[in-house]
C-alpha cells in the first residue's frame, strides 16, 4: 500500500525530506503499523491523527521523525514501543508526553548510545543510558507544550479572523488588521476587540485607520499590495490578521514548577555512586530557555537536589524567505560535582539543525521585521495575486509561504474564468509530534 498519500488521497509532500522513496515508505509504514491504520484514519482529535491527515511538508517531516523513532526503538524493545502507542491512543491528554518519551529515547539511541527503556509504571525515570564501564544515566523525559493561556489567545485570534472575513469578504477586496496589546490579551480584552471588528463600517480605506481601547490598539486598512510587494487580485479576498500580546505573567513561571516536580520524582530511588540522574525536558517554542536555565541552576545548586543535570530541548520551525527548516535547540545545565563529566550524552536528529541558542520569535511583514520576545503572536494571511506575463508570453505565478502563517496564491485568469494555484503549506508552524 502506498503510504505517501493521505487518507483523502492527496500526495504527501516528500520532495524536501532528503530520503529515498523506499525510506519514506518504511518510516510511514512503521507509524501505520504501530498505531493502526483504522485508528489513524478514524478521526482527527488526537495530534497524531491530525498530522496523519495532512499533506504539507511540515506534516511529512513530523511523521518521518515519528516513524524513525519507532523503527529505532523497536529494534531495542518492540513491546515498549507498542505500549507507548497504546497509551497514546487511549489517553489523548498526555499524548505529547508519551510521544516525546519515544522520540527522546530514539534521539540518543540513534547517536549510538545504549538506551534501555524502563518497564511501564517504573517510578522516577523512563530510560537508562548505559556506558561500557558500567556507568549509567537515569533519564526522565518531560514534555511541556503550549500553555492554556496561549491556546486561549490563539483560539480567540482565529475567531477574530473569522469575524473579519464574514464581515468584509465580498465588501472589500482586501483587509488587514493589526492588534497590539501591551498587557496579556485575555478573554475580556479579546471579546472587546472582536465586538469592535463586528461594528466596523464596510468602507475600508487604503490608509491606516486606528483606534485605542485602553492598552490595546487596532490598525486596519485595505492594502493593494501584499507580502513580497505582490499586487493583490482585485476580485479575490486577501486578508491579513496579526495580533501581538504580552505573555501571561505565569507563562514562564510554570516551567519552574515543572522542573521542581521532575526533580521530586527521583526521591523514590536510592542514588548510586556509578550513576547520575538527568531530566530531559522538551519545552514549547515560546519558552524563554535562558530564563529556564536560571531556574535549573538554582535547583541543581541546592544541597539535597536529586537531579544532577537538566537538558532543555526546544524544537521549532524557522524560516527565511528562501527555506523552511527545523531547529533543535539543546541547552544543558549540569552540576559538575555530581554529573559524570567523563560520560557525555550524544543525540542525533532526523532532520534540521542542532543549536545551543534558541530561535528568535519575529513578525515578518512587508518592509518590516519586528522581534517579539516573551510575547504571544498570531499571524495569518492569504494573499491572492494575478500571474504576470513575460516578453515571450509565458505566465508566471507565485505560490509560497514567506513567513509563518502567510500564504501567497496565484490567480490565472482566462475567458472561461480563473484558476487558483496554491502550495502545500500548514495553517501554522506548530509542531504537534516532534
Amino acid at each position: 500500500m502506498n503510504m505517501q498519500v493521505t487518507p483523502a488521497g492527496k500526495a504527501r509532500a516528500t520532495h524536501h525530506v532528503g530520503f529515498s522513496s523506499s525510506e519514506v515508505e518504511i518510516y510511514l509504514s512503521a507509524v501505520e503499523s504501530v498505531f493502526n491504520k483504522i485508528w489513524l484514519e478514524s478521526g482527527d482529535l488526537n495530534r497524531i491523527q491530525k498530522v496523519w491527515h495532512r499533506d504539507d511538508p511540515l506534516a511529512t517531516l513530523e511523521l518521518l521523525a515519528l516513524g524513525h523513532a519507532i523503527v529505532t526503538m523497536s529494534n531495542i524493545d518492540s513491546a515498549w514501543v507498542k505500549g507507548i502507542a497504546r497509551k497514546v491512543r487511549t489517553d489523548g491528554n498526555k499524548t505529547h508526553g508519551w510521544i516525546f518519551e519515544l522520540i527522546g529515547a530514539a534521539m540518543f539511541a540513534g547517536a549510538g548510545m545504549s538506551v534501555i527503556p524502563m518497564p511501564e509504571n517504573f517510578p522516577a525515570y523512563d530510560a537508562e543510558i548505559r556506558f561500557a564501564d558500567g556507568y549509567k544515566m537515569n533519564v526522565s523525559f518531560k514534555s511541556h507544550g503550549m500553555s492554556a493561556h496561549e491556546k486561549g489567545f490563539q483560539d480567540g485570534c482565529k475567531l477574530l479572523r473569522n469575524i473579519a472575513a464574514n464581515k468584509f469578504r465580498g465588501v472589500t477586496p482586501s483587509f488587514c488588521l493589526r492588534v497590539t496589546c501591551t498587557n496579556h490579551l485575555e478573554k475580556v480584552r479579546m471579546d472587546a476587540v472582536q465586538d469592535w471588528v463586528r461594528m466596523l463600517i464596510g468602507n475600508i480605506r487604503r490608509q491606516d485607520q486606528r483606534i485605542d481601547l485602553g492598552d490595546t490598539s487596532m490598525v486596519w486598512f485595505a492594502p493593494i499590495r501584499g507580502f513580497q510587494d505582490i499586487p493583490l487580485h482585485p476580485r479575490y479576498y486577501s486578508d491579513t490578521v496579526q495580533v501581538f500580546s504580552r505573555q501571561h505573567r505565569r507563562e514562564q513561571l510554570r516551567f519552574e514548577k515543572n522542573i521542581q516536580e521532575a526533580e521530586k520524582k527521583f526521591s523514590s530511588i536510592t542514588r548510586e555512586s556509578n550513576s547520575c540522574n538527568v531530566v530531559v525536558m522538551r519545552v514549547h517554542s515560546t519558552a524563554n530557555i535562558e530564563l529556564l536555565a536560571t531556574y535549573a541552576r538554582d535547583l541543581l545548586n541546592e544541597p539535597n537536589c536529586k537531579v544532577d543535570a537538566i537538558w532543555f530541548y526546544q524544537p521549532s520551525v524557522v524560516r527565511d524567505i528562501n527555506k523552511t527548516m527545523l531547529m533543535h535547540t539543546l541547552k544543558p545545565e549540569i552540576h559538575p560535582g555530581r554529573y559524570g563529566l567523563g560520560h557525555q550524552l550524544k543525540g542525533k536528529v532526523l532532520h534540521g539543525v542542532i543549536s545551543t541558542k534558541s530561535s528568535e520569535l519575529q513578525i515578518i511583514g512587508p518592509h518590516m521585521t519586528i522581534p517579539m520576545p516573551d510575547s504571544y503572536v498570531f499571524q495569518q494571511a492569504d494573499h491572492y495575486s494575478s500571474v504576470t506575463m513575460d516578453a515571450l508570453g509565458a505566465m508566471n505565478g507565485i505560490a509560497s509561504a514567506p513567513a509563518p502563517g502567510i500564504r501567497i496564491h496565484s490567480v490565472f485568469d482566462n475567458l472561461a474564468g480563473s484558476v487558483v494555484l496554491s502550495g502545500k503549506f500548514p495553517d501554522e508552524d506548530e509542531l504537534l509530534i516532534i
